[in-house]
């Protein structure tokens, strides 16, 4: 499935909600679209979020990047992923649990 990201992905439709962009928008005009977590998990590095807010994922349309944002008292720390960078993503999606994302 095409997605507004670029990329092609497969995802459940919840997911596909919430990033959706109208397709007669052209590129320049795409806003950035984010999303709430709860836990970064890169290797053995773990981030887990504590308050609101205090870790979000932002998908940015036209500069073409995954942004994980991490909050650290005052300080915002950022993880600058480009989408060329991507080989996969795979979105695990339970109403009733908490969902994953996965990006490779």
């Amino acid at each position: 499935v095409w997605s507004p990201l670029g990329l092609n992905l497969r995802m459940a439709i919840s997911l596909s909600n919430q990033i959706r962009v109208p397709s007669s928008q052209p590129n320049n005009k795409l806003n950035a679209c984010d999303i709430p977590a709860d836990l970064l998990k890169i290797g053995v590095f773990e981030w887990v979020s504590t308050r609101p807010k205090d870790l979000t994922v932002k998908f940015y349309y036209r500069t073409k990047k995954l942004v994980w944002e991490l909050l650290c008292g005052a300080m915002k720390k950022k993880i600058v992923i480009r989408w060329s960078q991507i080989s996969a993503i795979n979105v695990f999606l339970d109403e009733n649990k908490t969902s994953r994302l996965e990006i490779e």
